[in-house]
């Protein structure tokens, strides 16, 4: 019986570590402006909030880095759609 209530405690200890780290990753994806859910499986996974936290970090800085190249890529594109225009102008 006491074997069986240890049991019963570890598991609802588990239940109790998993629900305060959904919360954390739940209020961590709100404070940095993303969606929680897909993060969430990663807790479901066996993840810890600090590893799906710095992975939430790195798909932040990811997308910021794409941004910027994609920002990049417009403003020279807009430049050599210029230089184009130019060039059939002076024909």
């Amino acid at each position: 019986m006491e074997e069986v209530n240890g049991q019963i405690d570890t598991i609802k200890a588990e239940e109790a570590r998993l629900d305060g780290e959904r919360l954390i990753i739940t209020n961590y994806a709100k404070a940095v402006g993303l969606d929680a859910a897909g993060w969430l499986a990663m807790i479901n996974d066996g993840k810890s909030a600090a590893e799906v936290m710095k992975s939430m970090d790195k798909a932040r800085e990811e997308a910021k880095r794409k941004a910027a190249d994609e920002a990049e890529r417009q403003k020279k594109q807009a430049e050599y759609d210029a230089a184009m225009a130019k060039l059939a102008e002076d024909k």
